[in-house]
């Protein structure tokens, strides 16, 4: 029977937040999350309407569900190569095995009636995973950059969303629209750090509230919150924009009136056109 904490150290030894944290001491339980998370993104990639060849679907199923934790963050801290790549046939294996999960199984043996079902448990393991790599990437960076203030919130958003450089690369910051991930990178890594620096959270505890804040967004209102930072970073950078070219614009004026353009000396017209041919001698 499952007690109810009573304090933090209870509440991070807890089953449920052991299993949240992945923590959990059973290898089957957390073999199973990875096999469901890269579910949730091989099923989310067959299910778009633009056709891939398998070696295509493999390697940007690879880059979503990996490219993140396992490479972009460690080669920004310097860390590579990492533990990752010593369990690189274990991801290769299990990818594999989600991909014929959700092209075959699903697909063709599953009726479409009942595919909700099995997303569900999908989407609860891509919560887990994000949630965990967002909390282990931010203390990461902490032991790695002690001395900096920003540069945990920049891991803990690179070790969710460092996946789409590799994908779309450096024109991924020209995009005015964002998703549930970027919203949660922005507003997960300060849940994290509110949760381990004032209200003294285990490490498990505040990685299990970002689980749940993932979910919570995935269930529908991250949509919403999107929408609303994406109106509210548009207005913003339409306002800085306007705001910057007055300045300019006034900064201009002044220096064109302190330091007024030389005149050009006045020179003589000359009449351009054939050199007349001088008269022959008699």
């Amino acid at each position: 029977m499952l007690s109810i904490p009573m304090s933090m150290s209870d509440l991070s030894v807890h089953p449920v937040t052991q299993l949240i944290s992945m923590e959990y001491p059973s290898m089957l339980y957390k073999e199973a999350v990875l096999f469901l998370y890269c579910s949730a993104i091989t099923v989310e990639l067959m299910t778009n309407k633009k056709m891939f060849t398998f070696a295509h679907s493999f390697v940007l199923s690879l880059i979503r569900a990996f490219g993140s934790y396992g490479f972009v963050l460690p080669l920004v801290l310097g860390q590579l190569p990492n533990r990752a790549f010593e369990s690189c046939d274990t991801y290769l294996w299990t990818l594999a095995g989600s991909m014929l999960y959700a092209g075959f199984f699903l697909a063709h043996m599953v009726p479409e009636r009942f595919h909700k079902y099995p997303c569900v448990l999908h989407r609860v393991a891509y919560s887990v995973i994000r949630g965990n790599s967002l909390g282990h990437g931010f203390s990461m960076t902490v032991n790695l950059i002690p001395n900096s203030a920003l540069a945990p919130f920049f891991g803990g958003f690179i070790a969710v969303n460092g996946h789409r450089f590799l994908e779309y690369g450096v024109a991924i910051l020209a995009k005015d629209t964002v998703d549930t991930d970027v919203v949660f990178g922005v507003f997960g890594s300060c849940i994290y750090f509110v949760g381990v620096q004032y209200l003294k959270c285990p490490a498990s505890v505040a990685r299990a509230v970002l689980v749940l804040f993932h979910f919570f967004l995935e269930c529908g209102y991250g949509d919403k919150l999107s929408e609303y930072v994406s109106e509210k970073a548009t207005a913003l950078k339409e306002k800085v924009t306007e705001k910057f070219g007055k300045v300019y614009a006034k900064l201009f004026k002044k220096a064109a009136a302190k330091y007024p353009a030389a005149k050009a000396p006045a020179s003589k017209s000359m009449k351009r056109g054939r050199s007349k041919t001088p008269a022959k001698k008699k």
